[in-house]
């Protein structure tokens, strides 16, 4: 951000509440999760990922997760060490500005893992606890409390890992703007997921705020219960604490669920966060497409704060896809994949895309969701390709060639970009007649820019 307006004034309120409070020493807890992971047999990996606050007092560890069962009867407390190389800060500071965390006076997180390999009896209530004292100074709720977060596993039928967050979590966030978030859900065994806010447990949440209710925002904050979308648009200045579950659900049974909790700080900023849009300049953020075809999508970002330069990244979620970017200061993403038969199930693939921008001292950022569904039902996807294209007159003949095809369209084309099958671009050009005979033989994208447009299609070089 530019600059956070008001900041030394929040500075001071934060100091305040640690100098004052009867938890001055503790306050470090930023957020928290705990997850597992089925390795073979009776062994699944525990682990629990901290984010420490730099303001407050260095990390404790070993920590200790307790695993209980009321039907096996079992209430165990587990000891973890932390994972070789954790403890790195993930606050998003320009190279100039220096963090709390390494001496400097700006805001800064750390993210810490510890996890242990256990042996787990087949019972269908286990429950995994992780406590942390205490808060880090959130005044949505009384302070003193420790932060606490489960997660529940029934592996009395199945055995099934959680879902795994990819994205570290945002602390700070723009009052009076848009934000725009998604934490990247992913689960291993590809069960469905639902979102929604809890309590924080062990919360007592001063008035009017709760766990639906985290901190003022017009409209309310809220979580897609499907997508895991995080929308807020913050009217004041305050730090809220928000909770929220993920629910796993396999052939409609709840096997599992995890919990992460975050506190929020809501600041004022000058900086202009930037966006990213939907599948090729759209809305749509799902798509289906059919075994053995391609998809292949460009999402546009946009940047009103004049010399920002954005950097657009992915989760890496779809390891057999493709995810380029070209284009500066404001890039555009190009994911493209092939499914096979082996990918085709009822659950979306999803992956996330995120939008940076080089502010100082704190960049902004966006994280944003794509679904894709691979399915055997033509009469969900678009077999003709004018979806979700804005220029439904584009054709591309003759299709299939031989290796020279022809574009018509009655408005002026800009740039045709042609990518293989497994999302290389692998000829730009301006003119409307494109030479192939080069290449080999397969299914390519075409993608036409025009006035305004960026139409996607799909033709076959057959030699």
């Amino acid at each position: 951000m530019k600059h956070l307006s008001n900041f030394h004034y929040l500075v001071f309120l934060f100091c305040a509440e640690l100098i004052f409070s009867t938890r001055s020493q503790a306050t470090h807890s930023a957020g928290v999760e705990v997850s597992y992971t089925h390795l073979s047999g009776s062994m699944y990996k525990l682990k629990v990922t901290f984010f420490r606050d730099c303001s407050g007092i260095a990390i404790l560890f070993p920590v200790t997760v307790n695993a209980h069962s009321d039907t096996c009867g079992i209430d165990v407390d587990y000891v973890m060490n932390p994972v070789a190389g954790t403890g790195n800060e993930i606050s998003h500071s320009c190279p100039t500005s220096q963090t709390r965390c390494t001496g400097g006076n700006n805001p800064g997180y750390q993210k810490w893992e510890f996890e242990i390999d256990v042996s787990l009896a087949q019972c269908s209530d286990w429950t995994f606890t992780f406590s942390s004292c205490c808060r880090d100074g959130c005044t949505t709720v009384l302070p003193g409390t420790q932060m606490t977060v489960q997660a529940h596993l029934d592996n009395s039928t199945y055995d099934n890992s959680s879902p795994q967050f990819l994205n570290d979590p945002e602390f700070m966030i723009c009052s009076m703007q848009d934000f725009h978030f998604n934490h990247g859900a992913q689960d291993p065994d590809g069960d469905s997921l639902v979102y929604h806010f809890i309590d924080a447990i062990g919360a007592t949440y001063v008035f009017p705020y709760s766990g639906q209710y985290p901190f003022e925002s017009v409209p309310p904050a809220t979580f897609d219960s499907i997508t895991g979308d995080f929308l807020a648009h913050p009217t004041s200045l305050a730090c809220g604490v928000i909770a929220f579950e993920v629910l796993e659900f396999r052939n409609g049974q709840l096997i599992g669920s995890v919990i992460r909790e975050i506190n929020v700080y809501t600041v004022a900023c000058s900086n202009t966060i930037p966006t990213e849009s939907g599948m090729n300049g759209t809305t749509q953020q799902v798509v289906y497409v059919l075994p053995d075809d391609t998809v292949c999508f460009d999402i546009f970002s946009t940047d009103p704060d004049f010399g920002d330069t954005l950097t657009m990244s992915w989760d890496q979620s779809i390891p057999a896809a493709t995810f380029t970017t070209a284009g500066s200061p404001l890039p555009t993403g190009i994911f493209c994949w092939t499914p096979g038969m082996n990918d085709v199930r009822s659950q979306p693939y999803m992956f996330t895309s995120s939008i940076m921008d080089n502010n100082c001292p704190t960049m902004g950022i966006n994280i944003y969701s794509f679904f894709i569904y691979v399915t055997l039902d033509s009469s969900l996807v678009f077999i003709d390709d004018s979806e979700p294209s804005s220029n439904s007159d584009l054709s591309i003949y003759p299709n299939p060639s031989d290796g020279i095809f022809e574009t018509s369209t009655a408005e002026k084309i800009f740039e045709i970009k042609i990518f293989d099958q497994f999302g290389k671009c692998i000829l730009s050009t301006k003119e409307e007649k494109v030479d192939l005979t080069s290449f080999v033989s397969g299914l390519y994208i075409a993608e036409v820019t025009t006035a305004g447009n960026r139409t996607l299609r799909k033709f076959i070089l057959k030699k």
